[in-house]
């Protein structure tokens, strides 16, 4: 069979730029695949990864190039692909300095009181349309897949990855999910943090080549929708714009967490251009750290997140109420239990950025080359190595690089 070619241009995309930085400053991209003639992007979503970016900004916008005035959408809410510089409130920050970023999924704090309005209406609408029992969640699992409505190879899909149980908890998504009657990161595990998907449609999911956001239906209700974010001439025919069946149980701030988690690995270009960066880096323990960090510092944010991380276990998974407590995931324990794996020199966060360790010949690093202290994710040095996405080998007595993006 012929591969697929695409048949798109460069005008299919909506480019976002830093105004700061004079080259190397394309922030992200997205297809622009909307409209009648498949130019144009939905101008909330694009707002929405400005918002995320940028700490959680409200008040972000754009410019056309050598334009000053705000960018507007058109009728259906919809933008042309073109370039665009995103912009921020100047704030307490010095004249010349650029606007920091969030550079990865684990260095963003979720934004509580923050989420987009339009998020709200459409799990607000699926509430009040489905006014389904809290003792019939569990009915979650004879569900068909939300976006092919096919019963046949159903899989559970997380939402937030179960990889990233640390982020969950120093985050206190627990709290979403407590009519689960749990608590912690096993809230994760619920069927407020899952959902029915095919096996392709999984697949898709956990290589992050769409995104779930909310979209006015033509009918003028807002809803939930399927939106590319890989450029692929087949992914826009198949996946592209699909309506969901009713998302309903499912927690409004993890559905936008996912969404965040899928567009951080669009910074990886912008992070490895070559340059010193302004970041916002927020810790799990609650610390806040925003800095210029040297060139090698952002390589190193952007090489460790992303689609290897989201996967899902592929098990397949039974059906009924038991099926929401039973399955197990290869990912859980990324960092669950690093306390009691390995030892590590005490370090500063900032002095580890810098060398982050060294590596043998398959990039990964030998523990023996450290010191004596027992490891724990929640000291200093070892959130630098949690941020970018490290992962320990109990095996091998190492802690590597993930190289499976």
């Amino acid at each position: 069979m012929a591969e697929l070619v695409l048949s798109h241009t460069m005008s299919n995309r909506v480019r976002v730029r830093h105004p700061g930085y004079p080259r190397q400053n394309i922030l992200f991209s997205i297809p622009a695949r909307d409209g009648p003639n498949h130019d144009r992007a939905h101008f909330e979503t694009v707002k929405a990864i400005c918002s995320i970016i940028t700490d959680n900004e409200v008040d972000v916008w754009l410019t056309s190039v050598g334009e000053s005035t705000r960018v507007e959408s058109d009728a259906d809410g919809l933008i042309p692909g073109a370039d665009y510089y995103l912009q921020v409130p100047q704030g307490n920050r010095p004249l010349n300095t650029p606007y920091p970023i969030v550079p990865t999924f684990r260095s963003w704090a979720f934004p509580h009181d923050a989420i987009p309005a339009l998020w709200h209406e459409a799990s607000k609408r699926e509430e009040e349309e489905s006014r389904m029992p809290d003792y019939v969640l569990s009915l979650v699992a004879e569900e068909s897949c939300r976006i092919t409505t096919f019963r046949l190879a159903r899989e559970d899909a997380h939402i937030i990855p179960a990889s990233e149980k640390l982020w969950f908890t120093s985050n206190e998504m627990d709290e979403y999910g407590r009519l689960s009657g749990r608590s912690g990161d096993t809230v994760a595990d619920t069927w407020f943090n899952k959902m029915r998907l095919q096996a392709q449609a999984h697949k898709i999911w956990d290589d992050l080549d769409f995104a779930i956001i909310p979209k006015s239906h033509a009918v003028g209700q807002v809803g939930w929708f399927t939106q590319m974010m890989s450029e692929n001439d087949e992914l826009e025919k198949h996946w592209h714009n699909k309506p969901l069946l009713p998302l309903t149980g499912r927690s409004l701030p993890y559905l936008y967490g996912r969404f965040a988690y899928t567009i951080f690995p669009k910074l990886h270009a912008f992070l490895q251009g070559g340059q010193a960066r302004e970041l916002t880096v927020h810790l799990p323990d609650g610390t806040k750290i925003t800095k210029n960090y040297g060139a090698a510092e952002c390589y190193e944010f952007s090489r460790n997140q992303g689609r290897g991380r989201s996967a899902s276990s592929r098990k397949r998974s039974k059906t009924g109420a038991e099926n929401a407590e039973d399955t197990e995931y290869k990912n859980d324990d990324d960092f669950a239990h690093a306390s009691d794996r390995t030892h590590s020199q005490p370090t500063s966060v900032d002095s580890a950025i810098s060398g982050v360790a060294q590596r043998d010949e398959s990039g990964s690093i030998d523990a023996e080359k450290f010191g004596s202290r027992h490891l724990c994710v929640r000291q200093e040095g070892e959130w630098w190595q949690y941020l970018c996405g490290h992962e320990f080998n109990e095996q091998r007595g190492r802690k590597r690089l993930r190289n499976d993006m």
